[in-house]
């Protein structure tokens, strides 16, 4: 038997779970939080499933992420590091792996390392202003990367990662047929089980951070459309003109989908040189985008700013309302933002509390109107006990067999789903999905899998999709379902 790898896990939340329960079988895994509460809900978790060793903990603190002693200790003792912790950390974690020529695996796109935090690194780093910093941000850390020899391993969660993996088998598959791909759409969505009984007006709860899916709200977006680049501009990905609507097989439903970010760097990524149709987006249920775009419109997504001390004078502020009335400033809110006075946004936000009088949460809740909702949503909107969520994934690949045979018409579009459910009484689909993907990468680099690469690398490579894809049919049964017609 082999020396046992030291592996770092960062961030013991929601996801965590299946990342250390499968590497603990064959490695020393640690694990860092700075929640001391985070850990004990990990240890629960991992222990009705190991098949390993137990694994160990260390508490942080909020210093860990400043690039102190510590981190570097730790980062240094390890043979790779797993970030899971909130994307605006993964800067000074990054910088931390490669002062100590340490590989590093996050389920994060690989655009995360041009946050705020970046920045502030970039600037004491080089001494450049802010804007030059926020200019640099990704690059300099990459191009520091590819100098010091090591790989920083992204997009290893399941949308971005899984979502990559089984896309990248669809066009090999499309070329091994003669085939030309011509047009991609990709969905993705982590939603309530359609087998859960309680039902929210929102379709919606958290099994991972609101915080991260409210930031994502205000990005802007671009795809392709007809051979034509679609830009939308920030906040408006909401706006009914920019969403669709589809069904999945297996689900009885019809969801939205919004646009994922900037669709268009994967194009190269994915080597589809040609492709007139291309987009990534994200799967909600009915009623989702017009109450996001009203959250926004009103400035619940500021991360700047103070909140207020209630719920009611928060929205009262953002609202332009000076008087008590709930009914009143219900009115006021839906002015506001140019809905009906009778709109189910209404019951929406009315659903979650931001209407009470109920006190925001001193700390961070109080800092902005963003982590005023988001703590508002974690609190309002949580899995019951015996209730889980779905993981929904959808691929639409076209492609052009022109002169190939393959059937009477030349263009053939082939439907791959997942569906997957997580496990009432164990992990959760999006930790099941996020974290074993986390938990492959990170073998596949112990493994020697990364070998001379380095800079930021995200998992579309052939031999590892293989892999991964296999892994995730033996260890959870995950799966995609295909269907393929002529068009």
């Amino acid at each position: 038997m082999g020396v046992e790898k030291k592996v770092l896990v960062i961030g013991a939340g929601s996801v965590a779970g299946p990342t250390v329960e499968y590497l603990s079988r064959d490695n020393d895994v640690k694990v860092a939080d700075l929640d001391q509460g985070n850990l004990g809900k990990l240890e629960g978790s991992v222990s009705q499933y190991r098949d390993g060793k137990p694994h160990s903990h260390t508490s942080l603190h909020k210093g860990f992420f400043a690039g102190d002693p510590e981190m570097l200790r730790e980062v240094d003792a390890a043979d790779v590091v797993v970030s899971l912790v909130d994307w605006v950390y993964h800067a000074p974690i990054a910088d931390a792996c490669i002062s100590t020529g340490t590989p590093l695996v996050t389920a994060s796109y690989s655009h995360s390392l041009s946050s705020d935090a970046t920045t502030k690194l970039i600037e004491g780093i080089t001494g450049a202003s802010t804007e030059q910093a926020k200019q640099a941000g990704m690059r300099v850390l990459e191009q520091r990367a590819i100098e010091a020899g090591v790989p920083l391993f992204m997009e290893n969660g399941v949308d971005p990662g899984l979502d990559h993996m089984s896309a990248m088998k669809l066009f090999a598959d499309a070329e091994a047929k003669g085939g030309k791909v011509i047009s991609f759409e990709s969905d993705c969505g982590c939603l309530p089980s359609a087998n859960n009984e309680a039902k929210t007006p929102f379709g919606y709860q958290f099994s991972w951070s609101p915080t991260a899916v409210l930031l994502a709200a205000k990005s802007d977006a671009q795809y392709l459309a007809s051979g034509q680049v679609v830009k939308v501009a920030e906040g408006r990905i909401f706006e009914q003109e920019h969403v669709r609507h589809v069904k999945v097989p297996g689900v009885d439903a019809t969801f939205e989908r919004y646009l994922n970010r900037d669709s268009l760097p994967y194009i190269e990524t994915y080597d589809l040189d040609g492709v007139v149709n291309f987009s990534r987006r994200t799967l909600r249920n009915q009623g989702w985008c017009e109450t996001l775009l009203a959250i926004n419109k009103l400035g619940l997504l500021e991360k700047e700013g103070e909140s207020s001390e209630t719920y009611f004078g928060l929205l009262s502020t953002l609202a332009g309302y000076s008087g008590t009335d709930v009914g009143d400033l219900k009115k006021a809110v839906a002015d506001k933002v140019g809905i009906s006075h009778d709109s189910e946004v209404l019951e929406r936000l009315d659903y979650i509390g931001l209407f009470s009088n109920e006190a925001i949460p001193e700390g961070k809740p109080r800092e902005a109107p963003l982590y005023a909702l988001a703590d508002l949503m974690q609190t309002k909107l949580p899995y019951a006990e015996g209730e889980t969520d779905m993981i929904v994934m959808q691929h639409r690949v076209q492609a052009d067999y022109h002169g190939c045979n393959v059937g009477n018409d030349t263009r053939q579009q082939t439907d791959s789903t997942l569906v997957y459910h997580g496990d009432p009484e164990g992990f959760s689909a999006i930790a099941v999905t996020t974290g074993l993907q986390a938990a492959f990468a990170t073998e596949h680099v112990l493994n020697g899998g990364l070998e001379g690469k380095s800079g930021i690398i995200i998992p579309t490579d052939k031999e590892f999709c293989e892999f991964a894809l296999d892994k995730f049919e033996q260890e959870a049964g995950i799966t995609f379902q295909e269907q393929t017609y002529e068009i």
